[in-house]
């Protein structure tokens, strides 16, 4: 569907050589609740809570597809989310705490192995 110079595809687009962007590249981000130190990605980008608001634990992560990536950040500054080692997240260093909006973790998974890989963190500072 093309609207507004605005081009929407349901499922893959799949390119046998490189995309070139003249513009922006935007991933949209919906927000992840932890529940019992779990969450499931639905696409590239999401801001992480806790349950009843509280600060949590990331333990395991489902969903994704060989060679995904995933950004994770902070929903709030009131509380903070650490993504920790005791699932299927292999991180640099353990644990990494998102405690601001600021702050992200950005993962790729490896399906042979059926875990998270760190690429990168950013823990930035609060205004």
């Amino acid at each position: 569907t093309i609207n507004s110079g605005i081009a929407s595809f349901g499922g893959q687009i799949v390119a046998d050589g490189g995309i070139l962007s003249n513009g922006k590249v935007q991933i949209d981000q919906t927000e992840l609740v932890i529940s019992s130190g779990v969450v499931t990605v639905t696409r590239g980008y999401h801001s992480l809570d806790g349950e009843d608001n509280n600060a949590d634990d990331l333990d395991t992560i489902n969903g994704g597809v060989d060679g995904m990536i995933v950004v994770l950040r902070a929903n709030s500054d009131a509380r903070t989310m650490s993504v920790t080692e005791s699932g299927n997240i292999k991180l640099s260093s353990t644990p990494f705490a998102l405690n601001d909006p600021k702050d992200t973790i950005m993962l790729i998974y490896q399906g042979g192995g059926s875990y998270w890989a760190e690429l990168s963190r950013s823990d930035n500072q609060p205004d």
